[in-house]
């Protein structure tokens, strides 16, 4: 069963990673600048893998540092495509960025107030299911009928998916990618429910 999910999921992610391809060579620099608009300091900042999902992918695919005195960071990044996730969990404030490649510069980031996503699962299986944001540390083990909240989530554009990890047949994993995009606005709570 695991094998075939983790095809599955794999698949789904090559698709992904392919979006963010081009000019992958970057400048030749391997740093991405960056400074927080507040001028925050000791604030996390993650570059995560565009094809990421929580407790499927490696722990390398994410790097983090935090934000100097003056609010600044920097990142050195390899070849890959990575989303910026910075928050500030105390002030309960941060920013998505995606689809950033070594080399780049970033402009002076302005952060927003973070929100959250309400997760269900309908189905008359009742399997137990892991529910993501791809691309971002967020996700969630949730099992039908429960509502389960991820926290501290910046705002942006995100798309999240689900598999099955109870299931060990082909029904286990949506057999056509089964995303959904959802746009999360400062301090929002956004319910995504998802029908297996």
């Amino acid at each position: 069963m695991i094998k075939f999910v983790l095809k599955n999921v794999v698949l789904l992610l090559i698709a992904m990673l392919a979006s963010c391809a081009n000019d992958i060579a970057g400048s030749g620099s391997e740093i991405v600048n960056g400074k927080l608009a507040a001028g925050t300091s000791g604030v996390l900042v993650e570059a995560v893998s565009t094809g990421y999902v929580k407790t499927m992918s490696g722990a390398e695919e994410i790097m983090t540092t935090f934000t100097d005195n003056n609010g600044a960071f920097s990142l050195a990044l390899d070849t890959g495509c990575y989303n910026l996730v910075i928050r500030d969990t105390l002030k309960g404030v941060g920013v998505f960025i995606p689809e950033v490649r070594r080399g780049d510069k970033l402009d002076m980031i302005e952060l927003g107030e973070l929100g959250s996503v309400e997760v269900t699962i309908e189905s008359k299986k009742g399997f137990e299911y892991l529910v993501f944001i791809i691309g971002t540390p967020f996700g969630v083990i949730i099992d039908t009928g429960e509502v389960s909240l991820i926290d501290n989530v910046p705002p942006g554009s995100y798309v999240s998916s689900f598999i099955s990890l109870t299931h060990s047949s082909p029904g286990g994993v949506p057999t056509e990618p089964y995303n959904i995009e959802l746009e999360l606005k400062p301090s929002d709570r956004f319910h995504l429910q998802f029908t297996d």
